[in-house]
């Protein structure tokens, strides 16, 4: 979350190499240059002031000591009010009380009912408790049955009275948690689509009615400056004890978190990650030591031997259909609760032809998806072989995709009819983006020349690779740029834009955290959102949010124990939400890969596998299901803007008109008369020959 931020701050420091001493002088183009860094990264602006003006107090005057130099001395004082400014030590939730009501308020869609379940199950997990969530929200469509939906895949019980005054429910759900044992009361309040008078009010007659030993505000981090509003309005409303932040992963800046804490002057909470295992709440008492700069030989890695939990296997590593199906609805209730039932197959005139220049977000593409049957939707997403399956109900044509990322090279180990180029890690060595631009140019240009036996256009490319070289081992290094995101971002960007440049889409590839190449085949990979964002993300990031990447190919690999395709903060909280890619994401080889499930993939963001279904089919008969059937529009719509976005609609649905240019009918004309010519002059050579023998 703080990731652009570090790098702004990283670079103001930089004015200060050489000096010997902090004066008032040489730190004010260092202050100015850090307040500029967090206004950027949506700092409240009061904040960002009296941070810099505590920074600039502290630093005046101070000598540089025992061998640090005036940038490290900085460092250490912004590292230091950093800290403080968030809150410095951790904010242990209040669990005291028979029954501990905790009250989670916050605006519509902040994400209160998933994360009350979450909280929920954490306490239990580390504390014994026995928690008790209440449907308070009368309001909302589906509320009460979303919580119950996460209730029952937590195995958390529900109380609920239906569309009553939440007050009454709140006084009812306290007697009903003493008389059965609850030792926790989770309130799930009702929010608004912004703060009024109405909905504070209500919030003040259920504090009032039950006296809550925490009230907690739920902000969805992504919405910037206007979550510190919310924080301040429900702060002065209700004393507010904590904050909850949801949706990190969809949060570039990470202004927010420091402005509310600054603001309310209430601790922030609760920050995990489920691809962490020292925050995962399945980890059965595990816990890791990630290797630190700060601490370089005291965290240097040694051998790890780890337990596969209970909870691991119900979370996503098990193949067990009943497993399998108890994950498919917790996905849907966490992400698609809200979804009615689209229509599907619907007679019209539109055909995708139409769209080749429509943006992604134009509410007519739906329109224009639903008049696909859902069984040619279903063939589209499961058999993506190299290939896209053509729509004939939209009259989306058919395409190829081969294999990259050395050119179209038809195959890993080189190709039979096109240029291979140099490998990632060579190009990467040159440091010359304009090389980089042109080799781009020249692959796409190869594509534009390709078709099949059957005249199907070759229009995407697997590749480039944007992992980095996390070990001199890995199998793939020669598909991946360099051992360092940032420079792996800056030629990612250059030659997709290249490439696509050409009309060819790109699948940017193994996203994400793909670290071997034996042994990667829905394997776990445990890390936290500093490495995952600082390392591992920054390649992919340069090719789609700067290099404007339509396209990425899922990785093999798990995050935590969540297959990557199927990791919704992944596909959906990164891909989408924060970088804003538009096209289709495609999945390494899925033949036979059943724990590659389609129902969790399209619920997470996944939208193309690269395989045959071969008997995994685990979408046919979901065609009544509103969450599968939107998800499952939704991927075909990022599989046609990919493709009507691409020069596979120079043919298709065109009408194609052959064209003899000129000089190719002079060739054809001159070729001609030398036919004639010869012919002539040899009937002639033939007659006299003739002559001469009967002569």
């Amino acid at each position: 979350m703080f990731n652009n931020l570090s790098e702004r701050l990283e670079r103001s420091f930089k004015i200060l190499k050489g000096e010997g001493r902090i004066t008032e002088i040489n730190i004010a183009e260092t202050l100015k240059d850090v307040r500029r860094a967090l206004l950027d990264a949506d700092v409240n602006y009061k904040v960002a002031k009296t941070f810099t003006d505590t920074v600039k107090q502290k630093a005046l005057g101070q000598n540089v000591i025992n061998a640090l130099k005036p940038k490290e001395l900085m460092v250490k004082i912004v590292h230091d009010e950093l800290t403080a400014l968030m809150g410095g030590d951790e904010a242990p939730l209040n669990t005291d009380g028979n029954p501990a009501v905790i009250l989670m308020s916050g605006l519509q869609g902040a994400g209160k009912t998933t994360f009350a379940g979450k909280l929920a199950k954490k306490l239990r997990s580390t504390r014994g408790k026995r928690p008790l969530l209440v449907g308070a929200d009368v309001y909302r469509p589906a509320a009460i049955k979303q919580l119950e939906v996460v209730g029952e895949q937590l195995d958390i019980p529900v109380f609920q009275m239906g569309q009553i005054d939440p007050v009454d429910i709140a006084k009812a759900a306290v007697e009903h948690a003493k008389k059965h044992g609850n030792d926790m009361v989770f309130l799930d309040t009702a929010g608004r689509l912004h703060v009024d008078e109405a909905l504070m009010d209500e919030l003040r007659r259920v504090k009032e009615a039950v006296t809550p030993t925490e009230i907690l505000l739920v902000v969805d981090a992504m919405i910037g400056q206007d979550a510190v509003t919310a924080a301040k309005a429900f702060d002065d409303a209700l004393d507010i004890d904590g904050v909850m932040l949801t949706k990190l992963d969809g949060d570039a800046r990470g202004g927010a978190a420091l402005s509310i804490r600054a603001v309310t002057g209430k601790p922030i909470t609760n920050l995990f990650e489920d691809a962490d295992l020292n925050k995962y709440e399945g980890d059965d008492g595990q816990d890791i030591t990630y290797l630190s700069r700060s601490d370089w030989t005291g965290t240097w890695p040694s051998t790890v031997s780890l337990k596969i939990t209970d909870q691991m296997w119900k979370d996503g590593l098990s193949h067990n259909e009943a497993d399998r199906k108890a994950m498919v609805e917790t996905a849907k209730s966490r992400y698609w609760a809200d979804a009615t039932m689209p229509q599907v197959g619907v007679s019209g005139t539109l055909n995708a032809s139409m769209f080749a220049e429509t943006e992604a977000d134009d509410p007519s593409w739906n329109d224009l998806v639903s008049q696909i049957p859902y069984s040619e939707m279903t063939n589209l997403i499961y058999n993506g072989f190299h290939l896209t399956q053509p729509v004939p109900s939209i009259s989306l044509p058919g395409t190829n995709d081969e294999n990259g990322p050395q050119g179209f090279t038809k195959s890993l180990m080189g190709g039979a009819s096109a240029m291979a180029y140099t490998s990632e890690d060579v190009m990467a060595a040159t440091f010359n983006l304009e090389l980089i631009e042109n080799m781009g140019k020249c692959i796409g240009e190869d594509f534009l020349h390709a078709t099949d036996e059957s005249g199907t256009v070759f229009s995407g490319i697997y590749g480039p690779g944007a992992n980095i070289h996390r070990t001199p081992y890995c199998g793939r290094n020669f598909e991946y740029y360099s051992e360092d995101g940032w420079l792996s971002g800056r030629v990612a960007a250059v030659e997709v834009a290249a490439i696509q440049d050409r009309g060819v889409y790109v699948f940017t590839k193994h996203f994400a955290l793909n670290d071997q190449e034996e042994g990667r085949y829905g394997i776990s990979t445990w890390s936290n959102e500093q490495a995952i964002r600082e390392l591992y993300l920054e390649g992919f990031e340069g090719s789609v949010a700067r290099g404007g990447g339509m396209g990425v190919m899922s990785s093999f690999n798990r995050l935590g124990v969540t297959w990557s395709g199927a990791h919704h903060g992944l596909m959906t909280g990164v891909l989408r939400d924060e970088w804003g890619m538009k096209g289709a994401a495609i999945t390494d080889c899925s033949v036979m890969a059943a724990y590659m499930d389609y129902r969790l993939g399209v619920l997470a963001g996944q939208d193309l596998w690269d395989g045959y279904s071969m008997g995994m089919e685990t979408l046919d008969g979901l065609d009544n299901d509103p969450a599968i059937v939107s998800a499952v529009q939704t991927a075909v719509k990022h599989i046609a803007y990919s493709i009507t976005h691409s020069h596979a609609m120079n043919v298709g649905n065109a009408t194609v008109r052959a064209i003899t240019p000129w000089w190719q009918m002079a060739i054809y004309a001159a070729t001609g008369v030398m036919a004639v010519l010869t012919a002539g002059s040899a009937f002639m050579l033939i007659r006299s020959k003739k002559k001469a023998k009967n002569g």
